[in-house]
């Protein structure tokens, strides 16, 4: 990692002192001269190790983190700033929800059987608009599609985490949901994290970005 290096440079420091400090001992006839100096190289030896290869032995732990909230709570951008400035995979849930129902992935064909062939677009995608239109005019829908598709995203980002852990190269991995606690992601990650934001802070925001009116 990059502390490792920094430690490197470090020690390397201390051995030139101590290099400098044998040199000084053998002039001024200082008898233990050379085991100062032994001491200098052995020290360098180690800097140079860690400078040159400071991922060796430094296996790298990746924290799992859900982040969750209501709508205009600031989640967004919160993980925009993560992006930015850490080395990171950010999964969004309704993202991957909207993925496994392409054509030829996990909840496709189980969603067209069960709502029928008229939901689809003319490209043969599943149109959202009418398969919205047709699961929230009856609830026993929109609890059949929840229960196929909720398990389907859970099952992918399973495989997604343990893939980013067998690679090693992620430090931190969200998963952004505004009900991950409902769905039963708290024993799933290691830390979850709850945006906050008074309403009238939401109102505000959801207006300016979405258009929306303050009875909306």
């Amino acid at each position: 990692t990059f502390v490792h290096f920094l430690i490197g440079i470090v020690v390397l420091t201390d051995s030139m002192f101590k290099l400098q400090t044998a040199f000084d001992a053998k002039r001024f006839g200082i008898s233990n001269w050379w085991v100062i100096g032994l001491t200098s190289l052995l020290t360098g030896a180690c800097g140079v190790l860690l400078v040159l290869n400071p991922f060796d032995g430094a296996k790298l732990i990746m924290r799992l983190i859900g982040i969750t909230g209501g709508v205009g709570a600031g989640k967004t951008e919160i993980l925009s700033y993560i992006r930015k400035h850490y080395k990171c995979r950010i999964f969004l849930a309704d993202e991957v929800a909207r993925d496994i129902q392409m054509p030829g992935q996990a909840c496709y064909e189980r969603i067209v059987a069960l709502l029928g062939k008229d939901i689809l677009a003319a490209d043969g995608r599943i149109d959202r608009g009418k398969m919205a239109a047709k699961i929230f005019l009856e609830t026993e829908f929109l609890n059949r599609v929840n229960a196929i598709v909720h398990p389907a995203v859970r099952e992918y980002l399973e495989r997604a985490v343990e893939s980013a852990r067998q690679e090693e190269e992620t430090e931190l991995f969200f998963i952004e949901a505004a009900l991950l606690i409902e769905n039963g992601y708290r024993d799933f990650v290691d830390e979850m994290w709850y945006i906050y934001a008074a309403p009238e802070v939401r109102r505000e925001r959801l207006q300016k970005s979405r258009g929306y009116s303050r009875e909306k």
